[in-house]
């Protein structure tokens, strides 16, 4: 939008194999229906490194501008790409953990000059991009770990309790309900040493915890 360039594409490095490029089918296009056939072809093709705008991407790790697609035989898509007057194109990478994790590219319906202060750009937005999205994946892995422990620990056979370095009940099991008796919901945020300490272990298990909160040693 702010260049003025009408399509706009993401690619993301596969999983499954190395120096190969999927489509996001995530787009930017002014006329939906104009660009139709051009995203379909665009979505249904791997690029490999080196093959194509992308892969040069891929292969060089460097920003590429391409003044005529249609003059540019390692343009694999230049025949629907004629079809519809897209000329100039320009494509970048995103850089995650120090490899190239995904690649932007954008098309022109005119014949735009090499301009070196959009490369530039684009290479200083890649390595932005690149962590905002190691800051996602890292959500997400924590998110799965969150979810796997959360299962395990509710299927458990074993009665699970989690309290804060102040002594409060943040977390209780299905099996902790079970064996002491009492809902999830009626003990979060209640003390621990009040809800299960016998009362004449409750002293001593303050004090433990005071030490273990100062020391970082056991037993609490």
């Amino acid at each position: 939008e702010i260049l003025n360039w009408p399509v706009g594409h993401l690619l993301l490095s596969s999983d499954m194999e190395e120096g190969k490029l999927i489509s996001t089918k995530i787009w930017h296009v002014e006329e939906e229906e104009k660009y139709k056939e051009f995203k379909k072809i665009t979505e249904d093709t791997d690029f490999k490194s080196g093959i194509g705008l992308p892969g040069r991407v891929m292969e060089s790790g460097q920003p590429t501008w391409i003044l005529d697609v249609s003059k540019e035989i390692n343009f694999i898509r230049n025949k629907i790409a004629d079809s519809l007057g897209i000329k100039s194109a320009f494509a970048f990478p995103i850089i995650i953990k120090n490899k190239i994790g995904a690649i932007m590219e954008f098309f022109s319906l005119e014949e735009i000059e090499r301009d070196e202060y959009i490369l530039k750009m684009s290479s200083y937005l890649g390595v932005q991009l690149g962590r905002t999205m190691e800051r996602q994946q890292a959500k997400d892995a924590l998110r799965a770990s969150e979810e796997q422990i959360r299962s395990i620990v509710n299927n458990g056979y074993d009665a699970f309790v989690l309290m804060n370095d102040e002594g409060y009940i943040t977390d209780w099991n299905p099996q902790a309900e079970i064996t002491f008796g009492r809902k999830r919901e009626d003990v979060l945020g209640l003390s621990l040493s009040e809800v299960i300490i016998p009362v004449q272990y409750r002293d001593a298990h303050k004090a433990g915890m005071k030490h273990f909160n100062k020391t970082g040693k056991g037993p609490a």
